[in-house]
């Protein structure tokens, strides 16, 4: 275990909420800047959508420009999105030689450097990587809940004699009040050893910063069968990805909200589920389906293939879902999209679980079920940001009492 005991290093350093280009810190973010400066190891537990890129931008910036223009800092994401949302965001913030690594990229050289975890696991087991691992003094870790992974681990593990050890995150642990009943949450602790910064989600509610979350839980019918289904995957591809009666409730809230120009995320997990209710939704306008691999598909239409004629790469009709899908170019920006409401229904798979930055949503619709704790958390939390004209958002979820396991799921959740 490293000793940070004695670091006092930061002590001198002096800042104000002016200090970002192009932003004026808010009071929590210049405190919690400040608590991570005098506990350099540790848990930053912030809900998600509060900027906290903004903090750990501000620390790496203050870093830079007071400790060190030469140690190493790594930042650890746990995508592609993430990384060069993050990377992007630091350059904005002034800070100096930010690089890349991963998605084709492989800017080392620099002194703060990006990672995905991916990428960085297959680095360190090259031989060149040990010369780069002894520059490293500050770690970063975003959405700190994964790093109970073995890769996580045994990356952190590698570091000695580090300045700032951080994780960042919404749901850092399951069981705040003793994370010694849960492995996942002792692993973390193991490494992080204690919470420097902790806020309350009803603060940044009452404050303004995120928008009031109201929770429906809603019922359907469904016909039962006189067989208990024991196999989880024939349980859940037959009562949530084609339960007709599940779906169609989803359906209706989109038909409610296209009027009223909402913007809705169906959350599903996989990419089945995804298509039975693009295809369901057939004659609707404003529609895309986004899942893996940066793909988006949109019932045809002609309206839709005259708006979108340069960012159309293929028109398939998919005889499973007899349905002809438009799928879009690599170029085609769902996030954008949505946000300017020029779609306003996005189905979207387990990609937008985490870290999706689309603060015009006004509600998500859980079709994905299942019982993660972070998860449960982290997939309605696209839905949270406050925007000028809406000061609350709506999330609807569902009484899954057809099968004892999603009826154990469903309560968990709630």
């Amino acid at each position: 275990l490293l000793d940070f005991e004695d670091k006092k290093i930061f002590d001198f350093i002096q800042f104000d909420e002016t200090y970002l280009p192009g932003i004026t810190l808010r009071d929590d973010q210049v405190s919690s800047i400040r608590k991570c400066l005098r506990n350099p190891r540790g848990i930053v537990d912030l809900p998600t959508r509060t900027g906290k890129t903004e903090i750990f931008s501000g620390i790496v910036k203050l870093y830079q420009e007071n400790v060190s223009e030469i140690n190493r800092v790594l930042i650890l994401e746990d995508g592609v999105r993430l990384m060069h949302q993050t990377a992007e965001r630091f350059k904005k913030r002034g800070i100096k030689s930010v690089g890349r690594l991963g998605d084709k990229k492989y800017e080392i050289d620099e002194q703060v450097v990006v990672c995905t975890i991916d990428s960085l696991y297959s680095y360190f087991q090259k031989e060149e990587s040990k010369e780069f691992i002894k520059s490293v003094k500050v770690v970063i870790i975003d959405e700190v809940q994964h790093l109970a992974a073995q890769s996580y681990k045994s990356i952190v593990s590698t570091f000695e004699d580090l300045d700032i050890l951080l994780g960042f995150s919404g749901t850092p642990l399951e069981n705040r009040e003793n994370p010694f009943l849960n492995p996942r949450d002792t692993a973390i602790i193991g490494c992080l050893h204690k919470t420097v910064v902790r806020i309350s989600s009803q603060y940044f509610i009452d404050a303004g910063i995120i928008s009031e979350p109201n929770v429906f839980f809603l019922n359907y019918d469904f016909k039962r069968i006189p067989v208990f289904i024991q196999n989880y995957q024939k349980v859940y591809d037959r009562f949530m990805v084609n339960n007709q009666k599940r779906n169609e409730v989803a359906v209706n809230i989109v038909k409610y909200c296209q009027p009223k120009d909402l913007s809705i995320l169906l959350s599903v997990r996989i990419v089945n589920h995804g298509k039975v209710l693009l295809s369901m939704l057939k004659g609707l306008p404003k529609v895309v389906f986004s899942f893996g691999g940066n793909t988006n598909i949109s019932n045809y239409s002609k309206e839709l293939e005259s708006l979108y004629s340069n960012k159309i790469s293929d028109i398939i009709y998919e005889k499973d879902f007899e349905t002809k899908f438009i799928y879009f170019s690599e170029d085609f920006d769902v996030e954008a999209e949505i946000n300017s409401k020029r779609m306003t229904t996005l189905i979207g798979s387990s990609v937008f679980d985490e870290g999706r930055d689309i603060p015009n949503l006004d509600g998500i619709v859980l079709l994905a079920g299942g019982a993660s704790h972070v998860k449960t958390i982290q997939r309605p939390a696209r839905a949270l940001t406050r925007s000028d004209t809406r000061t609350k958002s709506f999330i609807v979820d569902f009484e899954d009492d057809v099968h004892a396991y999603l009826k154990a799921h469903s309560k968990k959740r709630k």
